[in-house]
């Protein structure tokens, strides 16, 4: 099967659809690599989140926008334990 078209059009999603439905099961080392993959795209990604944050010069509005958020966490923490 030769699958020709644009970039991020699918054809690497249909063809891994054709081998899950007629190819051979997968082995468990694949699986774990699978594993492995995944883990270093989710840290690529929040690595380039974070150092586009911080270019943009949003780390400050964030640790202030954080700070309120536990702020208001212990007060609400408070007013349960006191209820």
């Amino acid at each position: 099967i030769l699958l020709i078209g644009p970039g991020e059009s699918g054809k690497s999603t249909i063809f891994k659809q054709f081998r899950n439905l007629y190819g051979k099961p997968r082995a468990l080392d694949d699986i774990k690599m699978y594993g492995v993959v995944i883990r270093s795209n989710i840290i690529t990604a929040v690595t380039k989140l974070c150092e586009l944050v911080r270019d943009l010069g949003y780390e400050d509005a964030l640790e202030s926008e954080s700070n309120g958020v536990n702020q208001n966490r212990n007060i609400n923490e408070m007013t349960v334990r006191d209820a």
